[in-house]
């Protein structure tokens, strides 16, 4: 009988050093947990600002081609001479002087309600155009 009591102490005991331990990795893992999160929050401010400090210092590459038959038809267009001046008085470009250059902007409407949104380069002189772009700011069309 002894060593039955012996044995079940021994579970007890075991099984208290067991729960004990649980609650124990449980309080830890909390406290990690607690800590790895607030590290990634540091971390996402600190990326976030960064991202957007660089995102203002580097500009997006623009779309030059065109990415279905609609946008193909515009392109063609603007390539004839369609299109309005755009930004008279604004350009600050050395590569584009406002006495011999005009920015243009030609905006196709669809039938189905979208348009496509075109800037090119107009030379005011010799009528040559290029620095084709699209400018969907990362959608295919918009709506108006």
């Amino acid at each position: 009988m002894e060593a039955a009591v012996i044995a079940s102490i021994e579970v007890c005991i075991t099984g208290a050093f067991a729960g004990a331990a649980y609650w124990a990795g449980h309080q830890v893992g909390n406290y990690l947990d607690h800590r790895i999160n607030d590290e990634r929050h540091l971390s996402n401010i600190y990326n976030s600002s960064a991202e957007n400090s660089s995102k203002e210092k580097e500009k997006k590459k623009p779309r030059t081609k065109p990415i279905d038959l609609e946008e193909q038809l515009t392109l063609e267009e603007a390539k004839a001479g369609a299109g309005e001046r755009i930004l008279e008085g604004k350009i600050d470009d050395p590569r584009y002087q406002e006495d011999k250059w005009k920015k243009q902007q030609h905006i196709h409407k669809h039938p189905d309600g979208t348009q496509t949104n075109l800037h090119y380069w107009e030379n005011i002189q010799t009528g040559e155009r290029n620095g084709f772009k699209f400018k969907d700011e990362g959608r295919t069309r918009f709506y108006d």
